[in-house]
């Protein structure tokens, strides 16, 4: 139920914003590559969309929303920013990098699924708020992925972690198989708005931990 609220909150809540939005009519969505099926291959925008949750779904319906919006007006600019799976100081949301760090730091044991293989490419936020400045100055519009410099696999982010002298502890979980890649391709965001991530994960991972490691989210 509370997964179904998610698609229909959404939805509602970017066409509710899109009624609000004024001359000259500029609007910027933050959608996700959640919109996209997992795959071992690099998503770019024109790959399929296959959403393999309620959450990708309601991104996929909030993206169809500013499309139909923006073809009411010629002179409206509309720029979809996919951002890929984002991490950052003080997150308290259940993402894995955020989640892996503070149960190390803490000392809690961290649930991992399948065998490590399965890649993400990740964000740091610094450089998701830098893609929405270039996209307030660009005379483009249409759908970007943004995404980090390259994909890591579970045991790349874990072994990074660990060499920042954090111990991840393991918990058991039986019968639980790998879930699926989700690596995508920003050569378009690059060609077009000039966006290039300029944080690679140790980075991110070191500027993560000052701000948060002590939050305890049990």
């Amino acid at each position: 139920k509370e997964e179904k609220n998610i698609m229909v909150q959404n939805k509602m809540i970017t066409k509710n914003v899109l009624s609000l939005v004024d001359s000259p009519k500029q609007f910027i969505l933050a959608s996700s590559v959640d919109v996209y099926p997992y795959s071992d291959l690099p998503a770019d925008e024109s790959t399929s969309l296959g959403p393999i949750s309620d959450y990708g779904l309601s991104k996929k319906e909030s993206e169809a929303e500013c499309l139909r919006w923006s073809t009411q007006d010629p002179k409206t600019k509309l720029l979809i920013l996919r951002f890929s799976h984002l991490y950052g100081p003080a997150d308290t949301n259940n993402k894995m990098i955020d989640t892996l760090v503070r149960n190390a730091v803490l000392g809690k044991k961290s649930t991992i699924y399948g065998d490590g293989s399965d890649k993400r490419t990740y964000l740091f936020v610094e450089d998701a708020v830098k893609a929405i400045r270039l996209c307030l100055r660009t005379t483009e519009t249409g759908i970007f992925n943004v995404g980090g410099s390259r994909a890591h696999s579970v045991r790349e982010v874990m072994d990074e972690i660990q060499d920042l002298g954090l111990k991840i502890q393991k918990a058991d979980v039986a019968g639980k198989m790998n879930s699926g890649s989700s690596i995508i391709s920003s050569a378009k965001a690059a060609a077009k708005i000039g966006f290039i991530p300029t944080v690679n994960l140790q980075q991110g991972l070191r500027r993560l931990l000052p701000q948060n490691i002590f939050i305890d989210l049990d």
